[in-house]
């Protein structure tokens, strides 16, 4: 059986039982970690093209690559919350921030 699982290290580290768990495995030798890396520019030109359903403009995916620092959720976020408000995509600007990352940022 295979069993797929993720978990940031800053959260978990908050939640005792995840821990003991993780490291219980790891202990026995059952546990394989895979650090998983931010997205370069072009994979996040990918990923928007993939949403868009378009070659996203240069300005958006590097837009995109310094808000969202590579990661994949919260680039998703900020291109539909761009999206939703009708923004340029040649020239992206949000008024505020997507409430799907608010809570996430103050976190």
């Amino acid at each position: 059986m295979l069993l797929v699982a993720a978990a940031r290290s800053g959260e978990l580290a908050t939640h005792q039982a995840g821990t003991n768990v993780i490291l219980g495995l790891e202990q026995e030798g059952r546990l394989q970690r895979v650090n998983v890396e931010v997205l370069r520019r072009d994979a996040l030109g990918t990923l928007a093209e993939a949403v868009l359903k378009a070659p996203p403009p240069p300005e958006l995916t590097d837009w995109l690559a310094e808000k969202s620092r590579g990661n994949p959720l919260y680039a998703l976020v900020l291109l539909q919350a761009l999206m939703d408000e009708g923004g340029d995509l040649s020239a992206p600007v949000l008024n505020a921030i997507p409430e799907g990352l608010s809570g996430r940022v103050s976190a």
